[in-house]
């Protein structure tokens, strides 16, 4: 018996959706109360064969608890669907010698949706088979910007842009930090090499004292003995002179 327009104002979030699951022919078809030609299943989902399929090998993959709509789906059970869509992909294209495959969500009633349980459907496509045509309109970039600017807000590109200009901002911190201490590196480095060059100029320079002041000294020494040298010379002379004046002494008695 189906609740009145009343009892249905009545019920609670989690009411609606256990109604909405009784009554849901794809959630008994995950279940097994109605056949179906299952194909594949896992913790997170089923996929089964549609018994209307727009071309050959049409397969319906179905989440296994009760979700209407992808907002409402944990993003886990998402991810895992979305792989799960891409091996069927393959194993159509594989299996029919397929050119392409269609991987289509209809999320809600106004995009085709046609029961309440959200599913992926996954087809093989033929060369000018009409299925899902999409006519082409052009747009000017006015318009594109327009309709960007329109759409950021909620799609969080706003949000992602601040993020984005606050890590370029935190990179070029980093990046300016790091040019900084290499200036600091390099001028520390200079300030050494300055040290060193000062600190040999003064051993040359202190070299240079040592070197001219030996050279004194030798020059001294050269002086002093030169000096002791013609000391010695006059000393033999005033001997000399000794001797003769004593030879003449001699000389002048022998004729005295």
């Amino acid at each position: 018996m189906q609740p009145t327009e009343e009892e249905l104002k009545k019920m609670s979030p989690e009411q609606l959706l256990e109604l909405q699951k009784q009554n849901c022919i794809f959630c008994k078809i995950i279940a097994g109360e109605i056949p179906s030609k299952k194909l594949y299943q896992d913790e997170h989902c089923v996929a089964v064969l549609d018994i209307n399929p727009a071309s050959e090998g049409h397969v319906l993959l179905l989440p296994k608890d009760h979700y209407q709509i992808l907002p409402q789906m944990p993003e886990e059970v998402i991810a895992r669907m979305f792989v799960v869509a891409k091996e069927l992909s393959h194993a159509i294209l594989k299996a029919f010698n397929a050119k392409g495959t269609n991987i289509f969500v209809a999320n809600g009633a106004i995009a085709g949706q046609r029961a309440p349980h959200f599913m992926i459907h996954v087809f093989q496509r033929k060369q000018d088979d009409g299925i899902l045509t999409i006519p082409a309109k052009p747009i000017s970039e006015k318009d594109l910007m327009t309709l960007k600017n329109h759409l950021l807000p909620f799609v969080g590109g706003e949000k992602q842009q601040v993020l984005d200009e606050k890590k370029d901002a935190q990179q070029f911190i980093e990046d300016k930090k790091e040019l900084d201490a290499e200036i600091q590196e390099e001028k520390e480095e200079k300030k050494e090499e300055t040290k060193q060059v000062v600190q040999l100029k003064k051993e040359k320079k202190s070299e240079k004292k040592k070197k001219r002041k030996q050279k004194i000294e030798d020059d001294f020494d050269k002086f002093d003995k030169k000096e002791k040298e013609m000391d010695d010379e006059e000393e033999e002379i005033e001997k000399e002179e000794k001797t003769i004046a004593l030879d003449l002494d001699k000389i002048g008695d022998l004729f005295a």
